[in-house]
C-alpha cells in the first residue's frame, strides 16, 4: 500500500500546479465511494487509509491546458460571455484562464444593435479553432440565410471580416469527417408584405433551396401558402357546433359549411412536394385562431379530414378523424364512440370525462384547487374503483393510491364530498410506522384503500428511511441536509404483492443527487454514489448492488473535453476492485458531430458521415462487421426522398459476402406511410396498404417469413381477424386491450394496461410482475425466470447480464465478458461481438424486416441469446416474439400495438394502434408513448436549448432525440447519458422560482411543446391539442416590444418565456380567449386583445424579473 500511497502522491504534486483546479481533499476513506476522480488534485489528508481487502482508484481527469488568450476585436460592438468549467474566486481574469478552465462566447453587433457574428473561442475539439456562425440580412432587415457553423483558421475569439467567404470555403473542402456542402445555409423566401410570412423555408444543400435554373437540383423547398376558405369544392369546410346539455354532456351537430373566407387557411408542402394537391397539408383556422380543420391530401382526389370542434366557452369538445367521415356527413353516436374524441367539461371549464377511439370513458373529479383527485379508467367503473391522487399544501404530489367506493357513486356527489374535506394532507412525523405507515395525516376526502406509490420531501424522517440510515458525514460526496423542497424519498408498490420498495436521494449543496438507496424485490439493496464536475457533467457513478449477500460493484467513470462534449466511458463490473473497461472513446469533426466511437478499449471502431442536413448517412466499422449506407435524395435506383425519408438501404454483415447484397429500395405514399420495402434478394420483401386511419388493410412479405396477411375485419380501430399464413382472431377489453395475442394465448392486464399474465386454456404460461411506476420486475415463462433490476437481469435466480452502454457484461464462469452491440441508425442490434484471443468475434447477428419482424433462418447465435433486438427492445418469447417496449408491447407479426397508445391524443388523426405513424424507417417509438426523430441539427437548436435553460433552475439536458429532460432525472446507468447532446450551463445561484415552476411543469407534462426556428418571422405559438408548436426567433431583441421605463425590446429567452406561458395555459385548458378593448403600449392604438395575451403580459414580468429584463409596459384595459 505504501509504493502505491508514493505514486499517487508524486502524481498528486504535479497536478497541484495547475491553478484554479478542482481539489479533492480525502480524510477518511469510504467505501461507498471507492473511485474518485478530479480535474484537479486530489490530496490524501494524513489519517487517511485503505482498509485491508477494500480497493481505491484515484483519477486526475486534468483539462485542456491551452491559454484561451482572446483578441477581440476592438473596433466592433460585441458582448463577451464566459462560462467556467473550474471554480474560480471573484475578480479573476477569465481571460487569462485556459480553454480548459472557461469557455468563451464572442456576439458582435452591427451599429443597429443586430447579430452579426458569434464566435466560440477555440471551441472545435482540439480547442486549436474558433467555431463561427456569420449573419447576414436583406435590404429590409430580414435573415434571410442561416449559415451553419465553420471552423475558422484563427483561434483568438476575433471578428472574422471574412465570415461568409470562409464559411463557404470551410465545406467546400471540408476537414476530415464534414461533408462537403455547395450551399452551406438555410434560405428563407418572405412574403412580399409587411407580414413577412414565410413562403419558403430552405435547408443547407443544393437539393434543399428554392428553386433556380443554375442550379438543376434546388427547389426542395418546406413551401407555404396562405388564403382563405370557400363555400364548396376542395377548400369547403364543414361547420360543427358543440352543443352544452345536462350533466355536462356535448351533444354534435352541424349547420352546413362556413361561409367563405370565413377561416384563415395555410396550406404546408413538404420537400417531396412537386405539383397538385397530393402530399400538401392544410390547417385551417377561425378568428380566435383555433385550429378548426387539418386536411391531408393522399391524392388529387382523396383526402383525410380532422375536425377539431369547440364548445361556446373555448372548449375542445371532439375531434373527428378521417374515420368518422365527418366531411361528408355528422358523425353518429355509433361512429362517434367508434372513431372520435369526446370531451366533457364542468361548469369551471375543467375536462371531467373524456372517451379515446377504442377505449370507453374516463372521468375525472378535482378538489377546489382544481388539482386532479381522482381517475377512473371503464375497467376500474366495473369494480367501483378509483385511482385517488393526494397533494401536500404546496400543491406537490405525495400519494397516489386505490381507492374502493364499495358501489356506484355520482362524479357529482364525489366533487361536493371532496370540496367539503380538507384540500391537502400533511407529514406525520410523531408516529411511528406501526401507527402510521404512510408517514402522512389523510384529511382530503376520500382516503386511499391501498397506497401504490408515495413520495416524501424536505427531510428524511418518512417511515421505511431508518432501513439505510443517514449517508456519511464524513463522506467526500459533500451530502447537503438543505433538501426542503427536494425529493427525498419515495415507497413504490410491487404490484399484486403489497409490498412497497422504499428509496432516498441524498443531495450536495447544489442539488445534485450524490447518492440513491433503494430497495430492490429480490430483498436487496442498490447503492449508487455520484460524483459532479463544476459545472455539473457526471464524472463518475458507484452501483453497489446486494443481493442474498452476494455484491456486485458497477463503477463509472466519464471524461470530458474542455466544450463539455463527452470523450469516453469507462466501466468496471464484479468486484469492487475489477479491472476498467474502456467501454467507448469518441471523437468528434470539427463542428462538433460525433465522428467516430472505438468500443472495449479499441476492439472496434465505428466511423459515421453525414449529409448535408445533418442525417446519418454512413457508418463502418473498422473490421468490416457490420456498415451501413443511408441515402436520402440520392438514391442509385428509386426515387429520391427529401424531407427526411430513407429511399435506399445497404449493409453489410460477415455474412453477406458482398456489398449490394443487402440493399433496399424503399416507396412511400403522399402521406409518407412505407408502401413498399424491396430487397435485392426479396428475403425481406414487405408491402403494405391502409386504411384511412392508418390501420394496414394487408401486408405481403417475401422470404422465410413471407406470405399475405389481410386484415378484413376492423372495429373502428380494433383488428379483429387477420387471414393469411398467419391467421388470427381479437377480442378488446374496456380499456382498448387486446384479450389475447391473437393465436390463442390469453392476456390478462394489470391496472397499467401492462401484461400480468398469459394463460393457454387453464395453463398459465408466463406472469408479469411490475412496481406501480410501470418498472418490470420480473417475468416467468417457457424461457425460464427473469428478474429485472435497473439494468441488471437474472435468469433463474443468478445474474445473467448487466446492461452497459455499448450492449451488456455477462457472468460466465464466474467471470465476467464484456459483449458489445453493433446497432443501425434505429437503435436495431444488428451484430453482438465480444473479445476473443485478443480480436472481435461475432456472437450473434440478426436481421428484420421493415416493420421489425426478427428474419427467422439465416441469422447466427453463437450461444449468445441476446433478447434485446429490434429497437434494442426486449422479445417475449411466450407472446408471439412481441417487443416489449415499456409502456406496452408491439406485435411485428402484425405490425401493430394491441393496446392504446397512453398519450393517444397526440396524434388523433391516426389509430392509436398504428405503429410509428407507419414510418418504421425513419421514427423510433422508445417506449410506446412516444414518436421521435433520431437525427438533430442546427446551431438554432443549442441556442433555444440555452434560453429554455437560462429559465429554470433545475438543469436540464437535450438528448440526440431531441427531448428535453431534467438533468437530474437521467439514470447514470441508462443509455440516456450518451444520448445526451448538450447540458444545461450558467446555472444562477439565485433561484428562479416562476421559470422552473412553468419549464418543470411542461417537462413533467403528458403534453408537447416543440420549439421550432422561426426563421426571422414573430414569436408565436401553433395550437394542436395536447401538443403545440413554439415558433421561436433565438436572435431577436425585440425592439418592437416597450418596457416600463420607455425603452424597447427584450431578450430573447424572456420571449421564450412568453410563448412557454401561452403554451402552458392552453394544454391546461386555461387560455382565455375573451377578447376586451386595450390600449397596447408596443403599438399606442387601441386594438382588441385576448385576456390569455393580458394575463401572459402580466405573468411575463416574472420572467423578465428573473433574467434582469426590464420589466414590459402593460396595457390599458378600455372596457
Amino acid at each position: 500500500m505504501s509504493a502505491f500511497l508514493s505514486s499517487l502522491i508524486m502524481l498528486l504534486a504535479a497536478c497541484l500546479t495547475i491553478a484554479s483546479a478542482q481539489d479533492r481533499p480525502l480524510s477518511v476513506y469510504n467505501p461507498a465511494e471507492p473511485v474518485v476522480s478530479s480535474s484537479g488534485s486530489i490530496t490524501l489528508l494524513p489519517g487517511f487509509h485503505v482498509p485491508a481487502g477494500s480497493s481505491f482508484h484515484a483519477f486526475i481527469s486534468g483539462y485542456n491546458t491551452t491559454p484561451l488568450a482572446p483578441a477581440l476585436s476592438q473596433n466592433q460592438n460585441y458582448i463577451v460571455t464566459y462560462t467556467p468549467r473550474e471554480p474560480f474566486t471573484s475578480g479573476v481574469d477569465l481571460s487569462s484562464k485556459a480553454v480548459g478552465e472557461v469557455m468563451q462566447s464572442v456576439q458582435y453587433f452591427d451599429g443597429l444593435g443586430r447579430p452579426l457574428q458569434t464566435v466560440q473561442t477555440k471551441g472545435s475539439p482540439g480547442a486549436d479553432k474558433d467555431i463561427v456562425i456569420p449573419v447576414e440580412y436583406d435590404a429590409f432587415g430580414r435573415e434571410v440565410k442561416k449559415y451553419l457553423p465553420y471552423a475558422s483558421g484563427s483561434k483568438d475569439g476575433s471578428y472574422k471580416a471574412d465570415g461568409l467567404s470562409a464559411q463557404g470555403s470551410f465545406y467546400q473542402s471540408p476537414p476530415a469527417g464534414v461533408p462537403t456542402i455547395s450551399s452551406p445555409y438555410a434560405q428563407t423566401v418572405f412574403e412580399s408584405s409587411p407580414l413577412n410570412r414565410v413562403l419558403e423555408q430552405g435547408a443547407p444543400g443544393n437539393s434543399w433551396q428554392p428553386y433556380s435554373a443554375s442550379m438543376a437540383e434546388s427547389g426542395h423547398t418546406v413551401k407555404q401558402e396562405y388564403s382563405t376558405n370557400t363555400m364548396a369544392g376542395d377548400r369547403s369546410v364543414r361547420l360543427f357546433r358543440a352543443d352544452v346539455g345536462t350533466g355536462y354532456t356535448r351533444t354534435l351537430s352541424s349547420s352546413g359549411n362556413y361561409g367563405a373566407s370565413q377561416l384563415y387557411l395555410t396550406i404546408t408542402k413538404d420537400e417531396n412536394w412537386s405539383i397538385g394537391k397530393s402530399g400538401t397539408t392544410e390547417e385551417y383556422k377561425d378568428k380566435e385562431g383555433r385550429v378548426v380543420l387539418k386536411r391531408v391530401w393522399e391524392s388529387e382526389s382523396v383526402s383525410l379530414s380532422t375536425y377539431y370542434v369547440y364548445d361556446d366557452f373555448g372548449n375542445l369538445s371532439f375531434v373527428l378523424p378521417p374515420g368518422s367521415g365527418a366531411d361528408g356527413a355528422t358523425p353518429d353516436q355509433i361512429k362517434q364512440d367508434l372513431w372520435c374524441y369526446q370531451y366533457r367539461y364542468d361548469e369551471r371549464n375543467r375536462l371531467v370525462e373524456k372517451k379515446v377511439p377504442g377505449r370507453g370513458w374516463d372521468l375525472m373529479v378535482y378538489n377546489q384547487l382544481d388539482q386532479l383527485v381522482l381517475t377512473q379508467d371503464p375497467l376500474q367503473r366495473n369494480n367501483h374503483q378509483w385511482t385517488v391522487t393526494k397533494y401536500d399544501a404546496h400543491g406537490r404530489l405525495i400519494i397516489t393510491g386505490l381507492w374502493n367506493a364499495g358501489s356506484l357513486i355520482q362524479r357529482a356527489t364525489l366533487q361536493s364530498s371532496i370540496y367539503a374535506a380538507s384540500q391537502w394532507d400533511t407529514r406525520d412525523r410523531t408516529n411511528n410506522t406501526t401507527q402510521n405507515p404512510t408517514g402522512y395525516v389523510i384529511t382530503s376526502y376520500p382516503a386511499p384503500s391501498s397506497n401504490l406509490v408515495l413520495n416524501y420531501y424536505d427531510d428524511y424522517t418518512f417511515p421505511g428511511a431508518t432501513v439505510f440510515g443517514s449517508a456519511d458525514p464524513n463522506s467526500s460526496l459533500g451530502q447537503s441536509d438543505e433538501v426542503k423542497g427536494l425529493l427525498t424519498g419515495t415507497r413504490v408498490n410491487v404490484l399484486q404483492t403489497g409490498t412497497m420498495l422504499v428509496s432516498a436521494n441524498y443531495y450536495d449543496n447544489k442539488g445534485r443527487v450524490i447518492q440513491s438507496k433503494s430497495q430492490n424485490h429480490l430483498g436487496g439493496t442498490d447503492i449508487v454514489n455520484n460524483t459532479y464536475g463544476f459545472t455539473d457533467e457526471l464524472l463518475t457513478s458507484v452501483r453497489t448492488h446486494t443481493v442474498g449477500g452476494q455484491t456486485t460493484t458497477i463503477a463509472s467513470r466519464y471524461t470530458y473535453d474542455h466544450m463539455g462534449r463527452k470523450t469516453e466511458t469507462r466501466q468496471s463490473t464484479g468486484a469492487a476492485n475489477a479491472a476498467e473497461v474502456l467501454l467507448s472513446k469518441l471523437d468528434y469533426n470539427a463542428v462538433g458531430q460525433l465522428k467516430s466511437k472505438a468500443i472495449g478499449d479499441g476492439l472496434q471502431t465505428l466511423n459515421y458521415g453525414y449529409n448535408e442536413r445533418g442525417w446519418m448517412r454512413a457508418m463502418t466499422t473498422s473490421s468490416n462487421l457490420f456498415s451501413l449506407d443511408l441515402r436520402y435524395n440520392t438514391p442509385d435506383w428509386g426515387t429520391p426522398q427529401y424531407n427526411g425519408n430513407i429511399s435506399q438501404m445497404q449493409y453489410l454483415t460477415t455474412k453477406v459476402a458482398s456489398p449490394g447484397s443487402k440493399a433496399f429500395t424503399y416507396t412511400y405514399d403522399k402521406l409518407n406511410r412505407l408502401t413498399i420495402a424491396a430487397s435485392t434478394q426479396g428475403a425481406l420483401d414487405e408491402q403494405m396498404s391502409y386504411d384511412q386511419m392508418g390501420n394496414i388493410s394487408q401486408l405481403v412479405r417475401g422470404g422465410a417469413g413471407g406470405g399475405t396477411l389481410a386484415y378484413p375485419v376492423y372495429e373502428g380501430n380494433q383488428l379483429k381477424t387477420v387471414t393469411g399464413y398467419s391467421p388470427r382472431s381479437y377480442q378488446y377489453d374496456a380499456n382498448g386491450n387486446a384479450g389475447s395475442d391473437g393465436m390463442g394465448k390469453n392476456i390478462r392486464y394489470n391496472l397499467l394496461n401492462l401484461p400480468q399474465s398469459v394463460t393457454s386454456g387453464t395453463t398459465t404460461v408466463a406472469t408479469y410482475t411490475y412496481d406501480a411506476s410501470g418498472n418490470k420486475l420480473k417475468n416467468t415463462g417457457t424461457d425460464g425466470s427473469w428478474d429485472y433490476v435497473n439494468g441488471i437481469v437474472y435468469k433463474n435466480s443468478a445474474i445473467d447480464f448487466v446492461s452497459t452502454e455499448e450492449g451488456r457484461v455477462r457472468l460466465i464462469g464466474g467471470a465476467w465478458n464484456y459483449e458489445y452491440n453493433l446497432k443501425d441508425h434505429l437503435g436495431n442490434t444488428r451484430v453482438s461481438i465480444d473479445r476473443y484471443q485478443g480480436a472481435p468475434r461475432v456472437i450473434q447477428e440478426d436481421e428484420y424486416y421493415s416493420f421489425g419482424l426478427r428474419k427467422p433462418t439465416g441469422g447466427y447465435d453463437y450461444s449468445n441469446n441476446n433478447r434485446y433486438l429490434y429497437n434494442g427492445k426486449e422479445i417475449q418469447t411466450d407472446l408471439a416474439n412481441q417487443y416489449d417496449y415499456g409502456a406496452r408491447f408491439y406485435d411485428p407479426v402484425i405490425a401493430r400495438w394491441n393496446v392504446v397508445d397512453p398519450l393517444v391524443e397526440k396524434y388523433q388523426p391516426i389509430s392509436p394502434y398504428v405503429y410509428a405513424l407507419n414510418n418504421p424507417l425513419l421514427f423510433v417509438d422508445v417506449d410506446g408513448r412516444d414518436i421521435y426523430i433520431p437525427i438533430t441539427k442546427g446551431d438554432f437548436t443549442q441556442k433555444a436549448f440555452t434560453q429554455l435553460q437560462s429559465l429554470t433552475s433545475d438543469r436540464l439536458a437535450l438528448l440526440q432525440t431531441g427531448q428535453v429532460v431534467k438533468y437530474g432525472s437521467i439514470d447514470p446507468n441508462s443509455t440516456s447519458m450518451f444520448n445526451i447532446r448538450f447540458v444545461g450551463d450558467n446555472l444562477s445561484p439565485v433561484r428562479k422560482e416562476f421559470g422552473t415552476k412553468l419549464v418543470s411543469a411542461i417537462i413533467d407534462s403528458d403534453y408537447k411543446i416543440t420549439i421550432k426556428d422561426s426563421q426571422g418571422g414573430s414569436e408565436r405559438l401553433s395550437k394542436g391539442d395536447k401538443e403545440a408548436t413554439l415558433y421561436h426567433d433565438a436572435d431577436t431583441d425585440n425592439r418592437g416590444i416597450q418596457n416600463e421605463d420607455g425603452t424597447g425590446g427584450m431578450k430573447p429567452q424572456s420571449a421564450l418565456g412568453h410563448e412557454l406561458i401561452h403554451g402552458r395555459n392552453y394544454l391546461n385548458d386555461k387560455d382565455d380567449q375573451t377578447v376586451v378593448e386595450v390600449k397596447d403600449p408596443d403599438t399606442g392604438k387601441v386594438r382588441g386583445m385576448t385576456k390569455e395575451e393580458l394575463n401572459t403580459r402580466k405573468a411575463e414580468n416574472n420572467i423578465r424579473d428573473e433574467q434582469l429584463d426590464k420589466r414590459r409596459a402593460q396595457p390599458r384595459v378600455i372596457k
